[in-house]
């Protein structure tokens, strides 16, 4: 894929939110998810750092202002979230995850059937409809090494079953109502809404693995992953891979992906095919991996990450101009930026 090179300069005036801490249950900050169409109303998911237990806390002011919500009993911890729709919302992890119905107001448990014993850990959920759902990560059994496992709901995250089991997994995204995509260390894909999985050649192989994949159009997509050959190592890029027919087709090397990237975790691209990676720093006290892509048809390069941010956790980007980072600061305070593109340009800005 031919790519023209941009401007590292085109990300601009970068400030954050800090997220505050509720009476009680500290705002966790492990991934977020937003509301379809706005960057007001967004979930923060994660765990509790006192009780160790699950926690959420949900915005409708682009992050100015939190309430902790109030979840079901239990010890399950979150690592993912989503909004397939402005009231369903899904947020999974550690021992399965909960649904919502009201756009993250209240959470019910989802009930799972993994298809064999064991407890499993969801790190990424992605929904290819209103009703059908795909998550992905790991399940370990009483005895033995925990394999990959992808679970499949239709009903919107209410019930979910086994749909594949494999090598560990991480990432999940979907192209179209029948198309999906996992990754980990490898890359499996569906085109029959779960029906059969492909193993898929990465051409250029892996140094490590992948941790997440996003699309920056139907036929474009993108996984990162942290490369653990580039550890302390500002100059070395994060693993950076490509298709571009969905994920239908083999994938490939970026070629020079940007350095200093290597620890990058997390990747989102926005409907209008704008994409930003990041993840922790590649070196002590150095600055987050951060990454963009201003156009499917543009170079990656290395970015200016928000504002206080050590690391940056997770990244959606709700509508075609808009995206938002969630991470934490040295100090481990919860951040929250919220990226807007106004004049062919992304800049992050505070929101009011």
């Amino acid at each position: 894929m031919a790519r023209a090179a941009i401007a590292v300069s085109s990300l601009v005036g970068v400030a954050v939110v800090a997220i505050p801490a509720g009476a009680k249950v500290p705002v966790p900050s492990q991934a977020v998810a937003c509301l379809p169409g706005s960057t007001m109303t967004c979930l923060a998911v994660g765990q509790d750092s006192v009780t160790l237990k699950g926690a959420i806390a949900r915005t409708t002011t682009s992050g100015a202002k939190w309430k902790s919500v109030a979840l079901p009993p239990g010890k399950q911890y979150f690592k993912s979230a989503i909004c397939p729709t402005v009231t369903k919302c899904i947020a999974v992890g550690f021992k399965g995850g909960l649904v919502s119905a009201n756009g993250g107001k209240t959470w019910s448990k989802s009930s799972f059937d993994l298809g064999s014993p064991g407890k499993a850990t969801l790190t990424s959920v992605a929904c290819s409809t209103a009703l059908d759902c795909f998550a992905a990560g790991t399940i370990a059994p009483p005895a033995g090494l925990p394999s990959g496992i992808v679970v499949h709901s239709f009903d919107g995250g209410v019930t979910w079953y086994s749909s594949l089991q494999t090598t560990p997994l991480g990432g999940m995204a979907c192209t179209n109502a029948t198309s999906c995509i996992t990754v980990g260390r490898g890359i499996y894909s569906t085109v029959n809404a779960g029906l059969h999985w492909t193993l898929r050649n990465i051409t250029g192989g892996l140094s490590s693995g992948l941790s997440s994949v996003a699309c920056a159009s139907a036929s474009i997509c993108f996984a990162v992953g942290p490369n653990l050959a580039g550890l302390h190592d500002a100059t070395v890029p994060g693993e950076f891979v490509e298709t571009t027919d969905g994920s239908q087709s083999d994938w490939s090397k970026v070629a020079n992906a940007p350095a200093g990237t290597s620890m990058v975790s997390h990747i989102a691209c926005s409907s209008g095919g704008a994409c930003f990676a990041g993840g922790g720093s590649s070196t002590p006290g150095g600055a987050p991996s951060f990454a963009l892509l201003a156009s499917p048809t543009d170079q990656w390069v290395a970015a200016t990450p928000p504002t206080g941010f050590s690391s940056v956790a997770s990244l959606t980007c709700p509508t075609a101009t808009s995206c938002v980072a969630i991470g934490t600061s040295a100090s481990g305070k919860g951040l929250f930026a919220v990226g807007t593109l106004t004049d062919a340009t992304w800049a992050w800005v505070t929101a009011a």
